[in-house]
């Protein structure tokens, strides 16, 4: 059985019978996009479910209480946490960028389809300059990074001091480069209280779609096909702590 082929079958008779709406989790009643920028189905169908990147979801929860008025996303892809923030942060302007065209694109019509367009600007390359443009633009900044390994060349507070007063969510993709969790938490720790986020389970069992399901099809449905175990860095500025 090819498992990616499986994997889009189930999707397709899920989205045929739910429609594209986001069922549950800090971004429920989000309609996602028609298309994939990455990967073989870009994860549509746990992210559908509620269940993509699951243990981020307290943070998400909780972040609604800070008043941002700048979020940022690099590596946005479709616009899952572009978007998603924007309807959680009703009062901040994103900041969405993706050097891949299409992906561009999709994030830009998933933010016209659930009325966030206004708010969120979406462009290509980021770099440490053009990071430190748009982290200063705000008094209080939400950035969220997954860019394949570039997270060691872009989050650097000595290239881009604005870091120091944001709070920050990383991917960190070890696995293409072993250095990258410690060198960030050693750039990072001097102005930033961390927690290193470990990748936990899923559940294949909340959906109604999922209950008829046999069990390897059940754990295809919340499968994000990571070559190994995946970590996040999150860290809330001290400067918000100690004044």
């Amino acid at each position: 059985m090819d498992i990616h082929l499986r994997r889009k079958f189930l999707s397709e008779r899920f989205f045929e019978r739910y429609g594209s709406r986001v069922h549950d989790g800090p971004f429920k009643g989000m309609i996602l996009p028609d298309m994939s920028s990455w990967g073989a189905d870009g994860d549509k169908l746990p992210k559908a479910l509620g269940q993509y990147e699951r243990e981020l979801h307290e943070l998400i929860v909780e972040s609604q209480a800070e008043d941002y008025d700048v979020v940022v996303n690099v590596g946005c892809a479709e616009g899952f946490y572009a978007v998603g923030l924007a309807m959680l942060h009703k009062n901040a302007k994103v900041y969405a960028f993706d050097i891949n065209a299409q992906a561009q694109k999709l994030c830009q019509t998933a933010a016209i389809e659930n009325g966030v367009e206004s708010r969120l600007e979406v462009a290509g390359m980021c770099d440490t300059v053009i990071l430190q443009t748009v982290l200063s633009s705000g008094k209080k900044c939400l950035l969220v990074c997954d860019v394949e390994g570039y997270e060691l060349q872009l989050i650097d507070p000595s290239q881009v001091p604005a870091l120091n007063r944001t709070t920050i969510l990383i991917e960190c993709h070890d696995f293409l480069n072993r250095e990258i969790t410690s060198t960030l938490k050693n750039r990072l720790s001097h102005g930033h209280l961390l927690r290193q986020i470990v990748e936990g389970e899923r559940n294949p069992n909340l959906h109604e779609f999922q209950a008829r399901l046999g069990s390897i099809d059940r754990w295809l449905t919340v499968c994000e096909f990571r070559p190994e175990r995946m970590d996040w860095l999150w860290g809330i500025p001290k400067l918000n702590i100690y004044p």
